[in-house]
C-alpha cells in the first residue's frame, strides 16, 4: 500500500494503583479510527473507518524540576476493527 495513514479519535480510562512520586496504572482506550491508502496500480485513494480498542499499562512519574509536571510512559496494543476488509489475494 502507498501513502497509508491511520488517524484516530479516542478516549482513555486509567486506574492508578498507588499514590506517590511514581504511579503505576492500567487503562483502556476506545475510539474511532479512519484509514486512508492507495493500492499499487490502482487509481484513486480508498478510505475505511472502524473501531479502535487498546489495553494499556504504564506509569506516571513526577519530573521533579518543574512543579506539578508529570511524565507518562505507557505501552499499548492497538486493535483496529475496520468495517471493510480488503482482500489483496483473490
Amino acid at each position: 500500500m502507498e501513502r497509508h495513514r491511520i488517524n484516530s479519535i479516542y478516549g482513555e480510562v486509567k486506574y492508578i494503583f498507588l499514590k506517590g512520586k511514581t504511579r503505576p496504572f492500567i487503562g483502556f482506550v476506545s475510539g474511532f479510527a479512519f484509514e486512508n491508502f492507495e493500492l499499487p496500480l490502482d487509481s484513486g485513494s480508498r478510505h475505511n473507518k472502524g473501531l479502535l480498542l487498546a489495553p494499556t499499562i504504564g506509569f506516571i512519574t513526577d519530573v521533579g524540576f518543574i512543579k506539578k509536571a508529570f511524565a507518562e510512559i505507557k505501552f499499548s496494543y492497538d486493535n483496529y476493527f475496520f468495517y471493510d476488509k480488503i482482500d489483496f489475494i483473490k
